[in-house]
């Protein structure tokens, strides 16, 4: 998006793929991080894909390993290197796509948005069980790959059914709010948005560093998850650049479904093959699942109303 004014925010969507994994040592027990564990899910991922692009790389700085037992000082102590622990997450980024191009026949989507649904499903399935042994510690580890909803606009649409609202909104988490909130940049922000849905108001929350957009409807909100999803944002301002890799959240719609990787475990490894027809009754049958775990999530909180003032 062309930009007269030099002090407002350039916006532009890039492509990119993100999957989420649980780091599972194969014996069970906890074991000290080694950034050779990084340096061996970079060149796990560069296997599986440098057959359909030679030149392929995954940066290490593009994988994430979230132990859940921190440092506890500085040095080279054993006692103060990170922990794995059964269990604990993972992430990382594919940002060269042109594998997708070069692989027409596994990847035979019409538009951008369905290659990227099969290339994420590529990667769950050839992540699947992989087993990276560290030869110097005597450590497996297992990597066990999943999508987050916040990843698959399918995922994304199917909550938002759950969840019906008159004006639903799209959150927006981890954009540098400071680089937004002069009014230039609003009137860009908001035209941008507005070019994914017609959108009704929007709204910067500077300690969260979120952006929330409120669309017009249903349909609108839907058109923008699709734009949204498996996306990163390339902001420019007065000659600096950075690229933003945000979160897409739903508003009203609890963060334990937008966080469980289990909750639309159906669609996960769906075959795309499938006829349409078959795929719409099932994401008509998983939304009607995610509302009624709603329901529930609903009625063990009147149940706790109800029985703490019984109580009293």
């Amino acid at each position: 998006m062309e930009n007269p004014n030099t002090n407002a925010v350039d916006l532009v969507l890039i492509p990119r793929i993100r999957i989420d994994f649980k780091l599972v040592p194969v014996d069970g027990s906890d074991f000290y991080l080694s950034r050779h564990f990084v340096s061996m899910i970079s060149f796990l991922v560069e296997v599986l894909v440098r057959p359909r692009d030679r030149w392929f790389t995954l940066p290490e700085h593009d994988i994430d390993l979230e132990p859940s037992v921190s440092p506890a000082g500085w040095g080279w102590y054993r006692d103060r290197k990170p922990k794995i622990i059964d269990g604990d997450p993972g992430f990382l980024y594919v940002r060269n796509l042109t594998f997708i191009l070069n692989d027409a026949a596994t990847f035979h989507g019409q538009d951008l948005e369905t290659k990227l649904h099969q290339a994420k499903h590529f990667f769950l399935e050839k992540l699947t069980n992989q087993i990276l042994y560290h030869e110097t510690l005597g450590h497996e580890l297992k990597i066990v790959p999943f999508l987050k909803p916040s990843e698959d606009a399918r995922q994304m649409i199917n909550l938002l059914k759950a969840s019906p609202q008159e004006s639903p909104t799209i959150v927006l988490k981890g954009l540098p709010c400071d680089w937004l909130a002069d009014e230039p940049s609003m009137l860009n922000l908001r035209n941008f948005f507005g070019t994914l849905g017609r959108v009704r108001d929007l709204d910067l929350d500077m300690g969260e560093n979120n952006v929330s957009i409120q669309f017009e409807d249903y349909e609108e909100c839907c058109k923008a998850l699709k734009k949204l999803c498996s996306f990163s944002l390339k902001m420019e301002k007065n000659k600096e650049s950075r690229v933003v890799d945000y979160e897409v959240s739903l508003k009203n719609v609890s963060q334990e479904m937008l966080a469980n990787d289990s909750v639309l475990k159906g669609l996960s490894l769906k075959d795309d093959s499938v006829p349409m027809e078959k795929e719409t009754f099932t994401e008509e049958m998983q939304a009607l699942k995610i509302r009624m775990a709603k329901l529930e999530e609903e009625l063990k909180g009147l149940k706790a109303i109800i029985g703490a003032r019984y109580c009293h």
